[in-house]
């Protein structure tokens, strides 16, 4: 088994349970993060080492000892955004001159525009690994400039922990619950612009609201008044029966979720990580996903379309509407499992870990 050291800012998203599988795999993991990282009681093995405070040139210089002393056979940076730090590049840099080591990079919320950002740029064409969390941004990477025919890119998708199910029942919310009682209720997560409700969405909305009633998961508390008052006068004018949680908290929209029939992202402009955050809340809460081809694409070893959730065509929503309305109800017979939730991990863990075993192959032989 390989000396892997994994670097990444936070312990949430990917980087703590990717950890902990490949910790599971008999892999020596040593695990690099912020100083202020809440680490676990029980690492389990792995070497959490807590050393950055703000990611800067000299940070990343004083570490360099450290990292040449791990000799590791693999360098995984893991970044949350199309974003690298100074001490980053510079840890990533000093792998790439291990002639034995496996340099790989993983982005969870890639955006477009790697051109125009040099250093990564830079990073992710010298990189023996690149993987990225769905299909469309792996895409992203066309067109640059890789020194090695030998670079690895696969899918590895945001891994999220168990959300915490103990939730504060406020009156405010235990109000909210009371109203939605009695209703079929649709969830959807509250990805609004304050610039107004775009054709698509408007029409979707009215459709749903047309047999369901409608609860924003999420807070306007950021908006302006003008924009909130804007887009209520735009849900009134549509004849859209809504509701506002009201709150940002994963726990709080979980909690929700128990009183909605089911979770609608279908054609939704979410991140990766928020969308797989969704899909772990509507699991928990036994609430049925709705989503689309794109999306399923994503933890598609999941997905049983009729079974376990409904998969519209994205490129045909409006008409695919009809038929899911169609339907009696939308909860399906049956519900993905906290075992389908480490079938995730692992089914990532061990296309990771082929790439893992290429790479180095092909170090040994080059």
């Amino acid at each position: 088994m390989a000396k892997i050291v994994l670097v990444g800012r936070h312990l949430h998203h990917t980087v703590w349970p990717l950890a902990q599988s490949l910790q599971a795999q008999q892999h020596q993991v040593h695990l690099i993060t912020a100083r202020d990282a809440e680490v676990q009681h029980s690492t389990g093995g792995i070497e959490v080492m807590t050393y950055f405070k703000t990611w800067s040139a000299w940070e990343g210089l004083r570490f360099i000892p450290v990292l040449l002393n791990l000799n590791p056979q693999i360098f995984h940076l893991i970044l949350e955004k199309d974003q690298v730090s100074v001490a980053e590049w510079l840890l990533a840099y000093v792998a790439q001159t291990l002639p034995h080591c496996v340099v790989t990079t993983s982005f969870l919320d890639p955006d477009r525009g790697l051109r125009n950002k040099t250093w990564l740029k830079f990073l992710v064409e010298h990189s023996d690994i690149v993987t990225c969390p769905s299909m469309e941004t792996l895409g992203h990477l066309r067109g640059l400039h890789v020194q090695s025919r030998r670079q690895n890119r696969g899918l590895l998708p945001p891994l999220l922990e168990n959300l915490n199910q103990n939730t504060p029942q406020t009156d405010e919310f235990n109000l909210l619950k009371e109203k939605l009682g009695g209703q079929k209720t649709l969830a959807l997560p509250f990805v609004l612009d304050p610039s107004g409700l775009n054709l698509q969405l408007k029409t979707i909305l009215h459709q749903l609201s047309a047999q369901r009633h409608i609860a924003f998961l999420g807070s306007w508390g950021d908006w302006p008044v003008r924009s909130r008052k804007k887009l209520t006068r735009q849900l009134q004018l549509a004849s859209i029966s809504w509701t506002l949680s009201g709150s940002n908290l994963p726990q709080a929209s979980q909690e929700l979720l128990h009183s909605c029939e089911a979770l609608w992202l279908a054609g939704l402009p979410l991140s990766p990580t928020a969308y797989t955050e969704l899909i772990w809340m509507a699991w928990q809460s036994g609430t049925t996903p709705i989503i689309d081809t794109t999306q399923a694409i994503m933890h598609s070893r999941l997905w049983k379309d009729g079974v376990n959730c409904h998969i519209l065509k994205k490129d045909h929503l409006k008409s695919e509407l009809s038929r899911i309305l169609a339907l009696p109800s939308l909860q399906t017979l049956e519900h993905l499992s906290p075992q389908n939730a480490r079938d995730l991990i692992d089914h990532s863990t061990n296309d990771l870990n082929r790439l893992y075993n290429k790479a180095l192959s092909e170090k040994a032989v080059s």
